[in-house]
């Protein structure tokens, strides 16, 4: 019951979070994606929110189907901010091997 009351909070900090972030200016789809991708990742909302707006925007010139933006948006936000992750794992992993 714990978990689910502090999940509860984490989501009202977020959607703070995104209020001050001029966020409001995106439909709440995507708000809700930005929100669940910070969440997963545990990574700020702020970082993700400016991430997922430059993908959104380069996605959406070419888009056909606009109900799937927000499925393809956040899957490449997801693998970006995983070889961002992965890369710096590997910097921290050579520089604490060096010779």
């Amino acid at each position: 019951m714990a978990s689910s009351a502090s999940a509860i909070d984490s989501n009202r900090g977020n959607e703070q979070a995104l209020s001050g972030n001029g966020v409001d200016s995106i439909p709440p789809v995507h708000r809700y994606a930005v929100l669940t991708l910070a969440g997963d990742m545990r990574i700020s909302v702020d970082r993700v929110h400016k991430l997922y707006c430059i993908v959104l925007e380069r996605l959406s010139k070419e888009a056909r189907i606009r109900a799937y933006l927000p499925i393809l948006v956040t899957k490449k936000v997801r693998n970006l901010m995983r070889k961002q992750l992965e890369i710096k794992d590997r910097s921290a992993a050579t520089q604490g091997h060096t010779v």
